[in-house]
C-alpha cells in the first residue's frame, strides 16, 4: 500500500504557504480530456486488461471498449450495461450494423470524428439512430440535405423520415414540394402511400392541378395490374374541382380507368357538379323569381326552384370560381350582393327591392334540400348592399333605400340566428365593390386537400402547413394578426352569463388556480361558484379554469363534435382566463396533443422539448416541475387574439400574464389521450390470447413443474450458460409468442378498441338544421293550439344513407344466451347519436342486427356517402325493410330530400 500522508516537514512548508497569503489558482489543461481519450483509444485491443466488453456484430468481427465510456456517451450502451442481461456480460452481440460501421461510431465515441461519405451515409444515419448517437445522426441528416436533388429527394425523406429525422424530413419537403419530382423515374417506383404524402401538400409547386392527376393515372398505369386498385385512394387526394372544365370535359371524364370504377366516377361527378352555374331570373309581369342551373359538362340549362320574395335585378353566380354577380341594369359582373357560403354550403340572398318596396329579408337556399327557407331579417331594408362571409359570419355592408345611401354594416351569425350591427364604414356606398385575389373555392368537407381540421370555419391550424411535420414530432406556433378569427367560438360575456345562468360547481365545472414562487395552489370552495366569489378571485390574482365548456357553450360543443369526428379520438376542451401579472399553472407536460387558441387579451408562453425519451409521448401527465428542472424554452412567444399553438404530449410549457397589463382568455382542445399503439396492442394480444387458448392446447398446457427455481431476480444474477430447464422454458414462451401472431383478429381488435374508447364516450355528432329536415326529427310536430301534425313518410320511395358513417360501429361480440347457457355470436350497430355531452355519462346504443341483415348494413356503410333507394336496398325483402324502418325511427338515417316530399 502506498503511504500518501506528509511528513513533518512537507506539513511546516503548507503553514509557510498559508501565512504567505498566497492565492489560489484554477489550472486547467485544454488538452488534458484529448490526451486521456487518446490513452482510452490505444488500450482498445483484445490483450489490454482495461477492456471489460466486446461487441460482436453479425459477421464475427469484435469491437472492443470500455463499458464505462460507452455508456457516458449513449443511453442505448447506459441501459444495456446497468439494467439489461447483458449488464453482466463481456460480449455482446450487436445485430444489423455491419462491423466497418460499428467500428466508425465506437471510434467517434473515443474520438469525437468520424468520416461520412456518399458511400456509408445511409448506413451510418441508420446505425447512429440505433445507438442514440445523435450528434452523428445530424451529420448524416446535414450531409444529406446538402446532397438533395430530384432523383434522390423522394427516397431521403423517407429515410429521414424512418429515423425521425425532422429537420430533414422538412427539407426534403420543402424541396420536394418546388421541384419537379413527378418528373423523375423515382416517383414511378414509389408506394402508393409515398404517393399520397407527396400529392397531398398544400403547397406543392405544380402550374395547374392537371399535372397531379396526369401523375397520379402514370404511376397507376407503370403498373397496372398492381396498382389499379389503390386508384381509388388516389384519387381521393386530387382535387379534381380545381381542374379547368375544359380538361376535366376532354380528359379526365372519358379516362377508363375512372369510368370503370365506382368510386372515381364519383369523384368526377363531384368535380362536374362543381362546375354548375346557377342563374337567377325575375318577372316583372309574374313578379316571381326563377333560377336555372347550367351545367358546362352536359351542356344543359334546367330550372330550379323559385325564391319567395322578389329581388328585382336578375343574378348569376358561378361555383368553383370567382363568386359573381351579374346586374341587367350595369351589364356587367359584380363582386357583391348575394354570396355562396362555403362553410354552410348554402346560398343566401340579402334584402332587394320588391317592385318599390325595399326588402330586409334574408333568405337561404340549400342546394342538397333543393329548398330555400328564410332566417333573420336585418335591421333596416334596403337594396344594393355588399355581402361577404368570414369565418362562417356573413358580412352586409352599406346599400339604399328610399332615406338614400348607407354606411351601416351588420354583421349575421348562423349558429344563434342572429344579426348584429358592428361600426359603421367611413362613407356611404352603394354597391360597395371588395376586391379579391381570384383564388378557385371548394366545399372544404368533401375535397380539401388537407383536412387536419374537419371545420374550417373555426381553425385551420396544422391545415395550413404540412401536418406531417409536427404531428406528435414539433411544436406549431401560427400567427394570425385576427383578433375576431377565435370570437365566435367564446368570450367573456359568455364565461359571465354561463356563471350566471347555471349551477356550476367547484372542482367539477370550475377550478381557481394561482401559481407563485414555485408553488401551485388550488382555492376552490365548496359548493355552488357563484360569480362574484369566481371574480373576486379573478381581481385577486387568481386564474379560471372553466371544465367541460361543451355543456354550456354551443360553439365550443360544435367545433369538438366536429374535431373528434376527424380524430376518431375523444376531444377534451379546458377555458382558461388568466388576470394580468399573474400565472395559474406550474411548468408541466401533459398526455394529450394540445391546441391552443387564443381568444382575448394575451398570454406569454414558453414551451420545452421533453427532457428525456421516456418523457416523448408519455401516458400519463406529469408532476409540477420548478424552473430549474426544464432547461431553456424552444418556444419564447405572446400569443395574440386569432394565434394557434399546438403542442405534442410530453412538451412541458408554462404560460403567464405577468408582464402584459391585459387578461388572458384561451381555449385548449385536446385528444388522443391513451390512443397509442401500446394501447391498442394491449387490445389486440388479449384478444389474441383468447382466441389461442379456444383454439390451440399449447396454450393451455400447465406451467413446468418447479418453473420458480429457474427464474426470478435471484437466478437473473448467475452467470450463463442458464440450466436446461430453463433454456427450454424460454424456448417454449418464444414460441408461443410467435404462434400468437397466427389467432390475430386485427379488425375484431379495431372494433374493441374503437368501441371501448371512442364510441362509448364519445360526444354525439353536430347535426346541422339542413340535415334535420330530412330525418325523423322533421316528422311528427307539437302545433300551438296543442294538436300534432301528422306526417306518414313513405320510406320506399326514398333515398337514405347513414346520417353520419363515423358515427357507427358494426360489431360482433359474444354474448352468453340465457336460455341455452351458451356463448352466441351477436351483430350490433353501436352508434353515438344518443350520447350525453358529459363524459360516462349514459351508455352508447345500439341496436342488433339480425345474421342475415348484416350485408345490407355493410352496404349501408360501403355506399356512403351516396344515398341508395330503399326500395334497391331491401328489393322487397320484409325484414330489410323492417330494419330500415327501425333505424329511421332512431334517427340514424337521413334522405336525399326534405321529408315533406316523402308524405303520403
Amino acid at each position: 500500500m502506498w503511504d500518501m500522508s506528509m511528513s513533518m516537514e512537507e506539513m511546516d512548508s503548507v503553514q509557510q504557504l498559508k501565512s504567505n497569503q498566497c492565492k489560489s489558482i484554477n489550472y486547467n489543461n485544454s488538452s488534458h480530456k484529448d490526451r486521456v481519450f487518446e490513452v482510452l483509444q490505444s488500450f482498445r485491443n483484445e490483450n489490454d486488461i482495461f477492456c471489460d466488453i466486446m461487441l460482436q456484430t453479425d459477421d464475427g468481427i469484435i469491437v472492443y471498449g470500455h463499458k464505462y465510456i460507452l455508456a457516458s456517451a449513449t443511453p442505448y450502451f447506459k441501459a444495456m450495461f446497468s439494467s439489461f442481461s447483458e449488464s453482466n456480460k463481456d460480449r455482446v452481440n450487436i445485430t444489423k450494423v455491419d462491423s466497418t460501421i460499428l467500428k466508425l461510431l465506437i471510434d467517434y465515441i473515443y474520438t469525437g470524428e468520424i468520416m461520412i461519405t456518399h458511400e456509408n451515409v445511409q448506413f451510418v444515419l441508420v446505425a447512429a439512430d440505433l445507438l442514440q448517437l445523435d450528434y452523428v445522426k445530424q451529420a448524416c441528416g446535414d450531409f444529406l440535405q446538402k446532397q438533395l436533388d430530384p432523383s434522390n429527394c423522394l427516397g431521403i425523406k423517407v429515410l429521414a423520415d424512418l429515423h425521425n429525422c425532422i429537420e430533414l424530413l422538412s427539407n426534403c419537403e420543402a424541396f420536394i414540394k418546388k421541384q419537379e419530382v413527378v418528373k423523375c423515374d423515382e416517383f414511378l417506383s414509389l408506394s402508393a402511400e409515398e404517393v399520397i404524402t407527396l400529392i397531398s401538400f398544400n403547397d406543392i409547386d405544380v402550374p395547374f392541378e392537371e399535372k397531379v392527376y396526369e401523375c397520379v393515372i402514370k404511376w397507376v398505369k407503370h403498373e397496372l395490374n398492381q396498382r389499379k386498385h389503390l386508384l381509388p385512394n388516389l384519387m381521393e387526394h386530387v382535387r379534381l374541382p380545381l381542374i379547368s372544365k375544359e380538361y376535366l370535359v376532354e380528359n379526365v371524364v372519358n379516362e377508363p380507368l375512372l369510368k370503370n370504377d365506382p368510386k372515381c366516377k364519383e369523384y368526377v361527378f363531384e368535380a362536374l357538379h362543381f362546375q354548375i352555374v346557377l342563374v337567377l331570373s325575375w318577372s316583372k309581369l309574374e313578379k316571381k323569381y326563377t333560377t336555372n342551373w347550367y351545367d358546362p359538362a352536359t351542356n344543359q340549362l334546367q330550372l330550379g326552384p323559385e325564391i319567395t320574395n322578389c329581388n328585382q335585378y336578375p343574378t348569376g353566380f358561378v361555383i368553383g370560381s370567382d363568386t359573381k354577380n351579374y346586374s341587367d341594369s350595369h351589364k356587367d359582373f359584380l363582386n357583391t350582393v348575394d354570396v355562396f357560403n362555403l362553410n354552410t354550403q348554402e346560398w343566401q340572398i340579402v334584402g332587394g327591392l320588391n317592385g318599390s318596396t325595399y326588402l330586409k329579408s334574408v333568405e337561404c337556399y340549400d342546394p342538397s334540400l333543393d329548398k330555400w327557407y328564410p332566417v333573420a331579417e336585418m335591421s333596416i331594408e334596403r337594396c344594393n348592399v355588399g355581402v361577404g362571409v368570414l369565418n362562417d359570419i356573413m358580412y352586409v355592408v352599406g346599400g339604399v333605400n328610399e332615406l338614400g345611401i348607407h354606411k351601416c354594416v351588420e354583421a349575421y351569425s348562423p349558429s344563434n340566428g342572429v344579426w348584429t350591427s358592428i361600426a359603421d364604414m367611413h362613407l356611404c356606398r352603394e354597391n360597395p365593390v371588395k376586391e379579391k385575389k381570384k383564388t378557385k373555392f371548394f366545399i372544404f368537407h368533401s375535397v380539401a386537400r388537407n383536412r387536419f381540421f374537419q371545420d374550417g370555419a373555426k381553425i385551420v391550424g396544422m391545415a395550413d402547413t404540412s401536418y406531417q411535420n409536427h404531428w406528435e414530432k414539433n411544436i406549431l406556433h401560427v400567427p394570425r394578426n385576427s383578433s375576431n378569427y377565435f370570437s365566435q367560438l367564446f368570450s367573456l360575456t359568455e364565461l359571465d352569463t354561463i356563471l350566471r345562468e347555471n349551477n356550476l360547481q367547484y372542482g367539477t365545472n370550475v377550478d381557481i388556480t394561482s401559481y407563485t414562487d414555485n408553488v401551485r395552489e388550488t382555492h376552490n370552495p365548496v359548493g355552488r361558484a357563484h360569480p362574484h366569489v369566481v371574480w373576486d378571485y379573478f381581481n385577486n390574482e387568481c386564474s379560471v379554469r372553466l371544465l367541460n365548456p361543451q355543456l354550456f357553450a354551443p360553439e365550443i360543443y360544435r367545433f369538438m363534435a366536429n374535431l373528434q369526428e376527424y380524430f376518431g379520438s375523444l376531444v377534451g376542451c379546458n377555458v382558461y382566463l388568466t388576470p394580468p401579472f399573474s400565472q395559474g399553472f406550474a411548468p408541466h407536460y401533459d398526455d394529450i396533443e394540445a391546441f391552443v387558441v387564443q381568444v382575448d387579451g394575451e398570454k406569454h408562453w414558453r414551451v420545452y422539448k421533453p427532457r428525456s425519451g421516456f418523457e416523448t409521448l408519455p401516458r400519463t401527465s406529469s408532476r409540477n416541475f420548478h424552473q430549474d428542472e426544464i432547461g431553456e424554452p424552444i418556444l419564447d412567444v405572446i400569443l395574440r387574439p386569432g394565434d394557434f399553438l399546438y403542442m405534442p404530449r410530453g412538451y412541458i410549457h408554462q404560460a403567464d400574464t405577468l408582464f402584459t397589463e391585459t387578461h388572458s382568455l384561451h381555449l385548449t382542445f385536446s385528444s388522443y389521450q391513451q390512443n397509442s399503439m401500446y394501447d391498442f396492442l394491449q387490445v389486440v394480444v388479449n384478444n389474441s390470447l383468447n382466441n389461442a387458448v379456444k383454439n390451440d392446447v399449447s396454450y393451455r398446457y400447465g406451467l413446468p413443474i418447479g418453473y420458480q427455481h429457474f427464474g426470478g431476480l435471484c437466478e437473473s444474477e448467475k452467470p450463463l450458460p442458464r440450466t436446461v430447464q430453463r433454456q427450454k422454458f424460454e424456448n417454449q414462451i418464444n414460441q408461443l409468442i410467435t404462434n400468437l401472431k397466427k389467432h390475430m383478429d386485427l379488425d375484431h381488435a379495431i372494433d374493441m378498441f374503437s368501441l371501448k374508447n371512442y364510441y362509448t364516450n364519445s360526444l354525439p355528432p353536430s347535426i346541422c338544421n339542413g340535415e334535420l329536415l330530412r330525418t325523423v326529427a322533421n316528422g311528427t310536430k307539437m302545433l300551438p293550439n296543442g294538436k300534432t301534425t301528422e306526417l306518414e313518410i313513405n320510406l320506399e320511395i326514398a333515398e337514405v344513407k347513414f346520417i353520419r358513417k363515423n358515427c357507427f360501429r358494426l360489431v360482433e361480440e359474444s354474448m352468453l344466451d340465457e336460455e341455452t347457457d351458451q356463448m352466441i355470436n351477436e351483430v350490433r350497430l353501436y352508434y353515438n347519436l344518443d350520447n350525453s355531452k358529459q363524459l360516462h355519462s349514459n351508455e352508447c346504443q345500439f341496436v342488433v342486427i339480425p345474421d342475415e341483415m348484416g350485408l345490407f348494413v355493410k352496404k349501408l356503410f360501403n355506399i356512403y356517402p351516396s344515398f341508395i333507394k330503399v326500395s334497391d336496398l331491401c328489393s322487397d325483402n320484409e325484414q330489410a325493410m323492417q330494419l330500415v324502418n327501425d333505424l329511421w325511427e332512431r334517427g340514424l338515417l337521413i334522405t336525399s330530400k326534405d321529408i315533406t316530399t316523402l308524405s303520403t
